[in-house]
């Protein structure tokens, strides 16, 4: 890995990492268009002392928001998806 042959130039000795085997997974063609925003609004996220709170939304649905960047035509069907997608990741996260 190339962040540990940069350290060994420096002396540091990073520790090993465990490999993530990657996932691959289906995405319907209705709900790609919700799928890219939710990965396009990963900064976007109100996050308290307990773990993640929900998505920003007036990031995604206000004028200038990502909906209108990236032309979002129905707008209710999209936000209802990425809610769903919102509530797994917070019911996943929030359990650690």
């Amino acid at each position: 890995m190339q962040a540990h042959e940069d350290a060994k130039i420096f002396g540091i000795e990073l520790p090993q990492t465990k490999s993530v085997k990657e996932k691959e997974f289906v995405v319907y063609q209705e709900n790609w268009d919700a799928v890219q925003l939710f990965m396009m609004g990963q900064t976007q996220w109100n996050v308290g002392l307990s773990g993640l709170i929900g998505l920003r939304y007036e990031a995604f649905i206000l004028a200038g928001g990502l909906f209108d960047v990236y032309d979002v035509k129905d707008k209710r069907d999209t936000l209802e998806r990425l809610q769903i997608m919102e509530a797994a990741l917070i019911s996943i996260t929030n359990k650690k």
